[in-house]
């Protein structure tokens, strides 16, 4: 069989996608090989109050894992809206640098003006109206890009209220996922405690410190040799 392949020299390990909320790991019920798994001890118990509250924690655990799901898919969506708001808002800004708004109440009047004489003016020549609806489409044109901010800021406006939203559903989710995790903390002491499971005695031990012995010194023959004259 062959071995994994080896990495590049220089490559770093791909870093692991953060997520808020972390799958909820099953429980173990003991350190020790030598004891059984859950639901071995279900079995041989043949407790139909076990099987019941075994079944109860699966159906959380599963409700918990759509929740997470859930998590994951808004997460995504509100990093693209995020990202958005931000390319929109740079754009926004450089266009409204562009603007004078003094000159933009100009042409909304001047518009409004040739409108009401276009549909007023009783006696009119052809090239007349021609003229002032000439005018108009010149004026409307000139008006576009005032507009054109006007839309970017309504839809500013969106992308603000879809990251509201968002980020109150994460927040419920995250509340309905700290509920379950407490009840099924409940349950797990509850199925322990039908199951006759003592926890004190099925907890890991610590293990011992070990306290490392003294160095030995060293003395070389010179050393050896001193202390004898000092002794002499």
């Amino acid at each position: 069989m062959p071995g994994p392949e080896p990495k590049a020299e220089g490559q770093a390990p791909a870093a692991p996608h953060p997520a808020a909320v972390q799958p909820r790991p099953q429980r173990p019920y003991s350190s020790s090989p030598d004891h059984k798994s859950l639901n071995d001890l279900i079995k041989e118990s043949s407790n139909a109050h076990a099987q019941e509250i075994k079944s109860t924690i699966d159906t959380m655990r599963k409700e918990r894992s759509a929740f997470i799901d859930r998590i994951k898919k808004l997460r995504i969506r509100l990093e693209y809206k995020e990202s958005e708001l931000v390319a929109i808002t740079g754009f926004l800004e450089s266009e409204k640098a562009k603007q004078d708004p003094k000159k933009g109440r100009e042409l909304k009047r001047m518009k409004n003006m040739l409108e009401f004489k276009l549909s007023t003016e009783a006696k009119m020549s052809l090239s007349a109206e021609r003229d002032i609806v000439r005018k108009i489409n010149e004026v409307s044109a000139q008006l576009d890009d005032f507009y054109k901010v006007v839309r970017l800021e309504r839809k500013q406006g969106f992308i603000k209220g879809d990251i509201e939203q968002y980020k109150k559903e994460l927040g419920e989710l995250e509340q309905s996922i700290s509920g379950l995790d407490t009840k099924l903390d409940d349950k797990y002491r509850e199925l322990k405690h039908v199951l006759g499971i003592d926890e004190r005695r099925m907890a890991k031990p610590k293990p011992k410190r070990r306290i490392a012995p003294m160095p030995v010194q060293e003395i070389n023959l010179e050393d050896i040799a001193v202390i004898k004259k000092k002794d002499k």
